[in-house]
This record gives C-alpha cells, structure tokens and sequence, in this order.
C-alpha cells in the first residue's frame, strides 16, 4: 500500500537523521505524548459531478513529539499525530451531509523550533517550522490509502513543572500538496502564458502535552 510505504520511508528517514545527531553536543533529549483537537480538511480540487464539497469532520487528535535541545534555545524535532475521523460530501447527489466512510489521518513532520528564555522560567515561547508527509488511510474495502508532502508551521508555550517534567501547549497548521494543474492565460496582445495552480489541504491542531526531559 502506498500510504504504508511513505510512512515507513518518513520513519527510517528521520530516525537516520537523528542517528546522525552528537548526543554529547544535545543539552537534552525530550519525550512529549500530548491529546488535542483538529480542525478543517476540505478537498477543493476535484471532478466528480453531483458533489459539491468534501470535508474531513473534525475531531480528537493524538500522537508524541520527540525533541533534542541543542541548548536552551534550539531544538530539532520529530512530531507525529494521528487522527480517527471520517469524511462528508456535500452536493446534488446528496439529501443535506452525508458521511461517506471513516478516515484515519497521521501526520509525520520533522523540523526545528526556536523557545524564547531560559529553563528556569515559569513560562516560555516557542515557534517552529517542519517538513514531511500526511498519509490518508480510508476504512473502507473501495478505497486505498495515500500520502502526499507536507509542511507545518507550530508554537506555544512551555511551563516546565521541574527540571524533568513539564506542560507543552501547542497550536499546529499543516499544509498538505493534494494535486495540481496548469492553466493558461492570454493577455490582449496575444501572448499566453502558462501558470501552475496547486491545491492544498489545511489543517489545525490545538494539542496539550507532558514533556518528560532525560
């Protein structure tokens, strides 16, 4: 299945990198399961007749988020979210909404982050910026699975509980290529041009976590 294959490509990928981080440069390593809630997911670019609207319904979200600090300051991260949810149509073809099959949707991103302050203070700002894939598994025997590339912009605060143990509360939108397609455009005098538009599924994620530091 493809959607598995991308995903196992992500996890080998990341943990190669990561493998090639110095330990003894990391000030520390984090842990970070969290609980949250996603929102949005509209499907805007395709041809079939009768539907006017597809939306993956909205709902709870969870997954880890493994984090080395360079220092203070700099991290570099490995996030993963996993979402059970299903998908509705809109249109002529059907009476009002109507749910067409369950949806899991995994999100695997790896990327760097900067946090504002020092370890010591009570509250502390990050924002970061990740790179990767969003793999849609349809629960259904009709459909396979996909995974397209993905990038995602994430901050919020952290409120550490002592040196070891702490609360990470985290805002994530992801961005994920769904297709694309080239137009071509005239001007008055005659010349055309050819201009590529792709299209994009969007997601936030509003998340709490414990982060647990070695």
């Amino acid at each position: 299945m493809r959607s598995s294959r991308t995903r196992w490509i992500a996890v080998i990928g990341t943990a190669l990198v990561l493998g090639f981080i110095p330990l003894q440069a990391a000030g520390s390593f984090e842990v970070t399961p969290f609980y949250g809630y996603r929102l949005g997911g509209e499907f805007s670019d395709f041809d079939t007749s009768g539907v006017s609207n597809l939306e993956i319904d909205d709902g709870d979200a969870w997954g880890a988020i493994l984090t080395f600090n360079f220092d203070e300051h700099q991290q570099i991260e490995l996030l993963y979210s996993h979402q059970q949810t299903s998908l509705r149509a809109d249109g002529s073809l059907f009476s009002g909404t109507t749910s067409l099959f369950d949806l899991d949707v995994d999100n695997w991103q790896l990327g760097g982050s900067y946090t504002w302050g020092e370890r010591k203070d009570p509250v502390r700002g990050f924002l970061g910026f990740s790179l990767g894939v969003t793999s849609f598994d349809p629960q259904s025997s009709g459909f396979r699975g996909d995974s397209q590339f993905a990038f995602s912009f994430y901050g919020g605060a952290k409120m550490p509980f002592n040196q070891h143990v702490g609360l990470r509360l985290q805002g994530q939108w992801v961005s994920t290529y769904i297709s694309s397609h080239d137009d071509v455009f005239c001007d008055p005098f005659g010349f055309c041009y050819t201009v590529s538009d792709s299209s994009y599924l969007n997601q936030f994620e509003l998340s709490a976590g414990i982060a647990i530091t070695f």
